[in-house]
């Protein structure tokens, strides 16, 4: 089973609580508030062994994913998962373009599942991105859009690194108000 999602980076630092001094609040200088990363990750569960993993692909500073895009992913977990792939993802409209539905209409291993719209904490890989983003790279200001991409990529290695992190993940989706396996997972197939 993947869970698979996408998500950016910005260059506007994501603020959050520090432990300064009473009375003299950090400034956080950043001279370029719309660039960003985007990236594409999945969280793998092997149904034989129960091994936890963490996938991701990134793309250059300021380019958003598309169908084609989609697909090159789609190819990438073809590559790296072995066996049949059930893949849980939501209903962005890049998901159901029609090169996306074309390339899985001709996979007999890729079978697909919409999580329904309003569920999106139900997706494990949303715990990804925020303990990335709010985390590891809270306050971070960088110089530029390779700074950021680096340390983003820095960031997703250590979580890909870390299987007790994915787990949790995992169980914090499951323990969410409705767990994914109450859901109904639409197939889109």
């Amino acid at each position: 089973m993947i869970f698979a999602d996408e998500a950016c980076f910005q260059m506007m630092p994501t603020r959050r609580r520090t432990l300064a001094p009473r009375g003299e609040t950090p400034k956080l200088m950043a001279w370029d508030k719309r660039g960003k990363i985007s990236v594409i990750g999945a969280i793998t569960i092997s149904p034989k062994t129960g091994k936890k993993g963490f996938l991701f692909q990134m793309l250059p500073a300021d380019l958003n994913f598309n169908g084609n895009l989609i697909v090159e992913f789609l190819r990438f977990l073809r590559y790296h998962v072995a066996g049949p792939i059930k893949l849980v993802w939501d209903g962005a409209p890049i998901h159901r373009a029609k090169v996306v539905t074309k390339f899985l209409s001709e996979q007999t291993r890729i079978e697909t599942f919409r999580l329904p719209a309003y569920a999106p904490d139900t997706n494990p890989v949303e715990g990804c991105w925020g303990h990335a983003k709010y985390h590891q790279l809270a306050n971070l200001v960088v110089k530029n859009a390779e700074e950021l991409r680096e340390r983003a990529k820095e960031s997703l290695k250590k979580i890909k690194q870390d299987r007790g992190l994915i787990k949790s993940f995992i169980k914090h989706a499951h323990e969410n108000k409705q767990q994914p396996s109450r859901l109904l997972l639409c197939s889109t197939q």
